[in-house]
Parts: structure tokens; C-alpha cells; sequence
């Protein structure tokens, strides 16, 4: 490798610093804007108009429970309700204080309630530039477009602030308002993959930086 490949490189890595110290200045920002939202020790990550992403508190464990247990909320997620010692035991262990970093699910709150409705986010992916999105809304918060906001919101995250060049989204079978916001934010089809323990069919979608400009 010659020196001006290796200058490259570590001007390359030095842009990638700074625009995560600026994101981690965002938070910073945010986070003392926004008191009144949470409890002491909370980060808070991003908001919208309507929505704010912080991470899981205490107080979020019922809420949390309720909409985990909900087998209509799950239908497309395993097909059934979680019982209610595993809804607990998986908020206490993976969810309380979580994410500490960027990626994770972000405990997602209705701004004029100040309420838990679920959860959303990005999961680092397998190759370098690439994540993966998430979200679970609980359902007396379906229909509002409130996970079109939440979506949109780390989609835009994605591609400007951490500069990724690809996001991927799994859909089960069947769930198609997911697949409406997918498409809606210009996310194709990439290809399916079906269980067979359980015979779920997941179709994936991918959405490029290149395509999202557009």
C-alpha cells in the first residue's frame, strides 16, 4: 500500500470521527432540550413532531408487557403473544437502559402523552455501511402514521448523519401496511426466505443511499 493510500484511508477515517462526534452532539443537544421527558440518565436520541426516541426506562416496563403480550401486535412477528414472564424477563434483561449506543431500538414515546408506544431503530448490519430497520408500534397507535414518522426519521438518520450506503427491512407474509411504508420510502423487494420449523415466510427489502436520493 503506497502513502497516498494510507493518507486516504486515515482522511477517510477522520471524516467518519467527526460526523460521530457531531451525532453524539445532536443527542447532547437534544437531550438538554428535552428534560421533562424523562428521567435523569435517560438519553434522547432523536425526535420528531410528534415522536421522541430515548432509551427504555422503569416506567415503560407495563406498556412494554401490554403490547408484547398482544398476539395481534405479534401476528407478523412469530405469530403469537409473548406469555407474560418472558415480555418481562426480555424488558429487564435486554430493553431496561437500552440502547447505550447508536444502534439498538429505541424506546418510542407519544410527545403529547409522553407515553411508551414502542419501539424503533436501527441493527448494525453484517457488512460495513449497511443496517438494518426496525419498529413495533403497539396498537392503539396504528393508523396515525406514526410509523411512517418513526421510519422516516431513522431512514433520514441512516443516510445523512451516520452516511450509510444501504438499509435492509424484513417483512413477514402478509403484513402489508409494513410493506406500504417500506415501498412508500422507496425500498424494493430483494428476496424471500421461508422457516421451515414454523413455515413463516419473510420477504427482505433493501433501500441504497443512491436510490434514497432520488
Amino acid at each position: 500500500m503506497c502513502d497516498k493510500e494510507i493518507k486516504q484511508i486515515r482522511l477517510l477515517l477522520s471524516r467518519r470521527s467527526v460526523e460521530v462526534a457531531k451525532l453524539l452532539a445532536d443527542i447532547h443537544w437534544v437531550a438538554g432540550t428535552l428534560q421533562g421527558h424523562c428521567s435523569a440518565g435517560t438519553m434522547i436520541f432523536l425526535e420528531t413532531e410528534r415522536l421522541l426516541f430515548r432509551t427504555h426506562e422503569a416506567r415503560d416496563e407495563t406498556d412494554f408487557v401490554r403490547m408484547q403480550t398482544d398476539s395481534e401486535v405479534r401476528r407478523y412477528m412469530g405469530g403469537q403473544g409473548w406469555p407474560l414472564e418472558k415480555a418481562q424477563h426480555r424488558f429487564r434483561t435486554q430493553y431496561l437502559d437500552r440502547p447505550k449506543r447508536i444502534y439498538g431500538l429505541w424506546a418510542t414515546i407519544l410527545k403529547e402523552d409522553d407515553r411508551y408506544i414502542g419501539s424503533c431503530g436501527l441493527r448494525a448490519g453484517g457488512k460495513r455501511g449497511e443496517a438494518h430497520l426496525g419498529y413495533i408500534l403497539a396498537k392503539p397507535y396504528w393508523g396515525r402514521g406514526l410509523a411512517s414518522e418513526a421510519a422516516k426519521a431513522f431512514i433520514n438518520l441512516a443516510f445523512t448523519k451516520l452516511r450509510l450506503s444501504r438499509l435492509l427491512a424484513d417483512v413477514e407474509q402478509g403484513h402489508v401496511v409494513s410493506q406500504h411504508i417500506l415501498k412508500r420510502f422507496g425500498f424494493k423487494y430483494g428476496g424471500r426466505e421461508e422457516i421451515p420449523q414454523s413455515g413463516r415466510v419473510i420477504f427482505w427489502y433493501e433501500l441504497t443511499r443512491a436510490a434514497w436520493r432520488l
